[in-house]
């Protein structure tokens, strides 16, 4: 059963996949709380363009942020950023998005909505290479996530991404 969608605007159009699983695990430690958000979406996708259809994607991203606090019950409204995809300070990737090779995804925008049924909310807005023209010749496309996450702790530390 589908959570949500994942949304890619490219320069030539739309794609779009029903997103199978999407969860925060967040790890509250001494310098704040790490949240992950992780998106799965099914292998069928429900729009594909002409130049991707016979790639086969089953894109998944991963994003990560150190937040002072996090209390699920009280997150309606709050908004995350993640500038870059990877962090100069750290030297860790804080995103990763899947489709048919790996990439960092920047400009980050991560609202919470706030509670539906038993998981969150929430929508991310981000920009990556575009999938099939990784020269960077074509302009950025725009990752768009609207998503029901399941929420858990984390009892261990969140390992980066990369």
């Amino acid at each position: 059963m589908a959570v949500g969608t994942l949304t890619l605007h490219r320069f030539n159009g739309d794609e779009v996949f029903a997103i199978s699983n999407a969860t925060i695990k967040y790890f509250a430690g001494d310098e704040g709380v790490t949240l992950e958000f992780d998106v799965r979406t099914d292998p069928k996708p429900l729009k594909t363009l002409p130049d991707t259809s016979t790639l086969r994607a089953c894109p998944n991203g991963v994003w990560q942020t150190l937040v002072p606090s996090f209390d699920v019950d009280d997150v309606s409204g709050v908004v995350y950023t993640i500038s870059h995809g990877y962090d100069e300070d750290l030297e860790v990737y804080v995103t990763n998005f899947y489709y048919v090779e790996h990439d960092t995804i920047d400009d980050n925008e991560i609202t919470i909505f706030g509670r539906e049924g038993s998981g969150v909310r929430a929508g991310i807005v981000g920009k990556i290479t575009d999938v099939n023209f990784f020269d960077g010749s074509m302009p950025k496309t725009k990752v768009v996530v609207d998503a029901v996450f399941n929420v858990s702790k984390s009892a261990e530390p969140i390992e980066p991404v990369g």
